[in-house]
C-alpha cells in the first residue's frame, strides 16, 4: 500500500508541474525539423525533431521523447511549443 501511495504522490507531482508550466511557461511556434523513428515494445514510433526561436533570440532543437505510429506530424509543420 505504501508503494501506492508513494507512486501515486509521484504522479500527482508531475501533474501539478506540467499544469503550472502549460499556464505560466513561454509559448512559441516551432517547425518539425525532421521526423526520427525508435523501436518499442508497440513497434516502430515516430518522433519529431522540433526547432524554435526563444524570446532571447535563441535557437532551440528538440526531439520529443513520445513518438506514435502512424507519425501525428510532417517535415514543415507548425507546432505549438511550451
Amino acid at each position: 500500500m505504501a508503494v501506492g501511495l508513494l507512486l501515486g504522490a509521484l504522479g500527482l507531482a508531475t501533474f501539478v508541474r506540467r499544469l503550472k508550466l502549460l499556464r505560466t511557461g513561454d509559448k512559441a511556434f516551432g517547425l518539425v525539423a525532421e521526423m526520427g523513428s525508435f523501436s518499442s515494445r508497440e513497434g516502430l514510433m515516430y518522433a519529431p525533431t522540433v526547432t524554435f526561436t526563444t524570446r532571447m533570440g535563441e535557437t532551440i532543437y528538440f526531439t520529443s521523447k513520445l513518438g506514435a505510429n502512424p507519425p501525428r506530424f510532417q517535415v514543415g509543420q507548425e507546432v505549438a511549443v511550451v
